[in-house]
């Protein structure tokens, strides 16, 4: 057997028996989870057509539908024309939590990708339970946060803009967050109480006292190649370490947390190393580091080494201070003054293209 697939068109689908092909598509998503009769051996997938927003009028229930499983999850899927096409689906909360796994087994082994979800809601657009994956979705709310994780969630390539204290928060569980843009618009912006990765990825401060990465995990976190960057006179952190085993930041760049009291990392003590970051125009650098070890001499630069961070472009511009200071792995043999390897997005070099930005783990010649 294959993964079963399902098509919803809320535009032009029609909600009644015998449709959910890719030439007679369902109008809605909760219609699909109440008619399909789930693939318990390799899962389903529910194909949303971009073009229009489904727009709900309560959480999405899977009673019906029944719970997932490791090997039969279920994926919401954006599409233009074909499944897996890179089409942009649409799910619009309209108020109420897009999925919610409160008092129920919602939530599990569930993959939303290719997906725009937004609701104005006071809590979270999203109430995610165990084993979740997150890709290249746009998830937004005015109101409150945009993800509560469960147990391991993994999100890449995203964008989050949430407010409230809390935009995506995670609670005894492992987060793996890579390659993606979060406006920083509360005072912990990402909060994992838990083990958390954290790559690649861009962070926004939208408020004067944001607070970016808010770690008081009861595990290990590591931040690499993370641009951090407030264009306010910022009196938060970028990242506050408030109680993990141990953190360890390296290939960071720190810019604009310059306000009364304002810090690029607050360590408050906690087991530490910083290897490798750059820091412009922030009030502190480091504080509270009472037990750092391991740092190298924090880079320190004398202008912003974004090419235009007012306009989201964070490709590296400073190619004489930044080339080849980042830590790389010892068993790759080219030469490091050639690579800029900090910060989130550095400049490509491609043939027949050049100059492209980019937000992923790979590397330009510059």
């Amino acid at each position: 057997m294959a993964i079963s697939q399902y098509f919803v068109d809320p535009l032009a689908g029609v909600d009644a028996p015998g449709g959910g092909a890719i030439g007679a598509p369902w109008k809605t998503v909760q219609y699909a989870l109440n008619t399909i009769v789930r693939n318990a051996v390799d899962g389903d997938q529910i194909n949303i057509k971009a073009g229009a927003a489904d727009v709900l009028g309560a959480s999405l229930s899977l009673v019906a539908y029944g719970t997932p499983s490791p090997a039969a999850p279920i994926i919401f899927r954006g599409y233009t024309a074909a499944a897996n096409d890179g089409g942009i689906g649409e799910i619009n909360g309209n108020g109420n939590i897009i999925i919610n796994y409160l008092g129920s087994n919602y939530g599990r082994w569930m993959y939303l990708i290719d997906l725009k979800l937004t609701s104005n809601v006071a809590d979270y657009v999203l109430r995610l339970q165990l084993a979740n994956i997150i890709e290249n979705c746009y998830i937004a709310n005015t109101l409150g946060g945009t993800i509560h994780g469960g147990t391991t969630l993994t999100v890449r390539q995203c964008y989050l803009n949430g407010t409230g204290a809390f935009s995506l928060r995670t609670n005894n569980s492992q987060l793996y967050l890579t390659e993606s843009v979060i406006m920083c618009n509360g005072t912990s912006t990402v909060y994992t109480a838990a083990e958390a990765y954290i790559t690649e990825c861009v962070f926004i401060a939208g408020v004067i006292n944001a607070v970016g990465i808010y770690s008081n995990a009861s595990g290990d976190i590591s931040v690499r190649n993370c641009s951090f960057y407030s264009s306010l006179a910022n009196t938060g952190r970028a990242i506050d370490a408030s109680g993990p085993y141990s953190i360890s930041i390296s290939n960071c760049i720190f810019e604009g947390w310059s306000g009364v009291g304002g810090a690029a990392i607050d360590l408050d003590n906690v087991n530490a190393f910083v290897d490798q970051c750059a820091f412009y125009n922030n009030t502190a650098n480091i504080v509270n580091a009472g037990r750092l070890y391991g740092t190298t001499t924090p880079i320190i630069l004398a202008a912003s080494p974004f090419v235009n961070a007012a306009a989201g472009n964070f490709a590296i511009n400073d190619v004489a201070t930044l080339k080849g200071v980042g830590a790389r792995p010892t068993f790759n043999a080219i030469a490091t003054n050639t690579y800029i390897d900090i910060g989130a997005a550095q400049r490509q070099e491609v043939a027949a293209v050049g100059g492209a930005v980019s937000i992923s783990p790979y590397r330009g010649n510059l």
